[in-house]
C-alpha cells in the first residue's frame, strides 16, 4: 500500500487527481535523442558539425575557429568575434557559426532544440543565436525556414528575440505578415533572465505550431507561421548590419588591424535534439487498485495497491 496525506478540504480534488494520475493515465513515451553534443573538445566534432564560411549582413564574414573552455567542473564550446579580419580588415568582423550536418523533420509528437548558452558582454552590436535555418530553390527563388532564438546585445539584458519563418521568400513575403515571418521581442525580467547568465533556451516544434522555452517556462507559442522544411540546428555570434537598427551599433568598431582587435564570446554548454514523446520506453503499467481515503484528525490518507512491475 502507498500511503499519501492530503488535508480534508481538499479530499475530493485530491482524489480526482490521484485516480487521474494513477489509475487511468499511462507513463509518457520516452523522448528519443536525435543529437547531442556537450562539447567536451579538444576540437569541434566534424562528423556531427559544420563550420560557415560564408558572409551575412553588411558587416560579418564567418569562419572564425571555435574553441573549448572550462571552469574546472564544466566545459563548453566558445564562439568568437574578432573585430579585426585579416581577410577584410576595416570593412568586415570575423564571427562564427556551427551548423549540424544531419537535417531533422518534423515529427507529429514534436522536435525539441535545447541549447544552455550565455553572452557575457554588454557590447552592443552583437547578436547571439541559436535557432535552425534551411532553404531550396522553388520557382526561381531561394525559400528559407527558419526557427530563432536571438539575443541581441543591444537590447536590455532581460530581453530576448523569437521568431518563426515559413516560405521567406516566396511572393508576398513580409516581415510580421503573420504568414511567412512573426515574432516578438520579450521582455523577461520578471523571470529574472539575464542573457549574461547561463540560460536553458528551448525551441519546440510541431506540425500546427512553436513553442518557446526559457528556463524550462513558456515564453511564447505561435500557429503561424510554421516551417516545414527539414532543418539543421545552428548556433553563431555576427554583428547587426546597418539594415537591422534592433540590433546594430556604430560602437561595434571593425577594426582596421590586429593592434586593435576585440574578441568577444558566445559559450554554448550543450546542444540537444529530441524528438518529444518519440522514443519506445513508454509503457502502459498495470493499474493500481483499492484506492481507498481515511480521516484521521486533521489529514486524509490515501492509500492503494501498486500493481505495476516498475
Amino acid at each position: 500500500m502507498r500511503p499519501v496525506n492530503f488535508s480534508p478540504d481538499s479530499l475530493f480534488r485530491k482524489l480526482w487527481l490521484i485516480s487521474g494520475l494513477l489509475v487511468i493515465a499511462p507513463v509518457a513515451a520516452a523522448d528519443e535523442v536525435l543529437l547531442l553534443d556537450d562539447f567536451s573538445g579538444p576540437t569541434l566534432d566534424g562528423s556531427t558539425w559544420g563550420l560557415a564560411n560564408w558572409n551575412i549582413g553588411d558587416r560579418t564574414q564567418f569562419g572564425n575557429q571555435p574553441q573549448f573552455a572550462s571552469d574546472g567542473v564544466d566545459q563548453w564550446i566558445e564562439l568568437p568575434l574578432d573585430t579585426y579580419n585579416p581577410a577584410a580588415p576595416g570593412q568586415r568582423v570575423l564571427g562564427t557559426e556551427i551548423f549540424s550536418l544531419q537535417n531533422f523533420p518534423v515529427s507529429a509528437s514534436g522536435i525539441e532544440f535545447l541549447a544552455r548558452a550565455r553572452l557575457t558582454t554588454h557590447q552592443a552590436g552583437l547578436v547571439a543565436a541559436f535557432f535552425t535555418y534551411n532553404q531550396k530553390r522553388s520557382k526561381g527563388r531561394w525559400i528559407s525556414d527558419e526557427i530563432d532564438f536571438e539575443v541581441l546585445s543591444k537590447q536590455l539584458s532581460s530581453d530576448v528575440l523569437v521568431t518563426s519563418w515559413n516560405d521567406w521568400g516566396a511572393a508576398g513575403s513580409d516581415y510580421y505578415n503573420g504568414i511567412h515571418h512573426d515574432g516578438e521581442y520579450l521582455d523577461l525580467s520578471g523571470q529574472s533572465y539575464n542573457w549574461q547568465n547561463w540560460n536553458d533556451y528551448a525551441m519546440r516544434w510541431y506540425p500546427d505550431r512553436v513553442e518557446w522555452y526559457v528556463n524550462g517556462i513558456l515564453v511564447l507559442q505561435q500557429t503561424a507561421p510554421v516551417p516545414d522544411q527539414d532543418q539543421p540546428i545552428r548556433a553563431s555570434l555576427w554583428a547587426g548590419g546597418t539594415t537591422w537598427p534592433e540590433a546594430y551599433s556604430p560602437d561595434l568598431v571593425i577594426a582596421s588591424n590586429a593592434a586593435q582587435n576585440q574578441r568577444f564570446i558566445w559559450q554554448v554548454d550543450y546542444i540537444l535534439v529530441s524528438e518529444l514523446g518519440g522514443g519506445s520506453g513508454g509503457q502502459t503499467p498495470n493499474a493500481p487498485s483499492g484506492l481507498a481515503a481515511t480521516v484521521d484528525g486533521n489529514q486524509v490518507q490515501l492509500a492503494w495497491q501498486d500493481n505495476s512491475s516498475n
